[in-house]
């Protein structure tokens, strides 16, 4: 088989928070104003505010620029909710830095990712991440199972760049026609790849993207592999 290229997305793609920010954002609520929000109303407030507003903190550097950034962030949720004039948004940041969080990675990720080595694929990731990524990968024991790894802070550039999409491609001499991308954003991820000539597959967990074509969508990451093995098999 002539060498094809599969490249990943992290955050919210092959493995999430836990608890989710979106959970956490309705405890705070829930015990600051005795506001029962509806979850999935915060989940789609937070899908939309980060891909539409396109926010990204993975080049601030310093610690007082990120608090800063995450107390904009937060009230600009909270704005979108309609409670900003409830409640101050740096009492939501300190809870969210009260409340620890950590990765885990989505079912099937692991076993995914080895199906497709064993077919001879290239696996990258290409993330809107800070350098802890690299440490994450490795807790999560999938570090060595990626041939290449772009993030964001390390390289200077970030999604929805298409250079940034273009440094796993010219790394490993992959035309972009042999090439998926499989991310869970239909703005960062979908858009710049499918302009570049790659083909996409966006993970829309919760079905907001109803006229993407079903050859073009999943609702489970591991569906990604039914897709890419009958592309191949054409």
């Amino acid at each position: 088989m002539k060498n094809k290229l599969v490249i990943f997305d992290f955050a919210d793609t092959i493995a999430k928070l836990s608890p989710s920010k979106e959970e956490l954002f309705h405890r705070f609520i829930l015990n600051e104003l005795n506001l029962d929000i509806p979850l999935k109303h915060i989940e789609e407030v937070y899908h939309y505010a980060t891909n539409l507003l396109f926010y990204s903190s993975v080049n601030i550097q310093k610690i007082d620029s990120k608090k800063e950034f995450y107390k904009k962030f937060n009230n600009d949720i909270l704005s979108l909710l309609g409670i900003a004039h409830l409640i101050d948004s740096e009492k939501l940041f300190n809870y969210f830095n009260e409340n620890g969080q950590h990765w885990v990675l989505k079912n099937g990720v692991k076993e995914l990712f080895i199906s497709l080595k064993e077919k001879g694929f290239i696996i990258s990731l290409v993330s809107n991440f800070d350098e802890r990524l690299n440490q994450v990968l490795k807790n999560l024991e999938i570090y060595d199972l990626l041939d290449s790894k772009f993030i964001s802070q390390e390289i200077g550039l970030e999604k929805p760049d298409i250079e940034f999409f273009k440094l796993p491609l010219k790394k490993h001499n992959i035309d972009a026609k042999d090439t998926f991308f499989i991310g869970d954003s239909y703005f960062l991820d979908f858009i710049p790849s499918q302009s570049l000539g790659i083909f996409p597959i966006l993970l829309d967990e919760n079905d907001r993207f109803p006229l993407i074509q079903k050859i073009n969508k999943i609702s489970n990451i591991i569906e990604c592999k039914d897709i890419i093995f009958e592309r191949i098999s054409k």
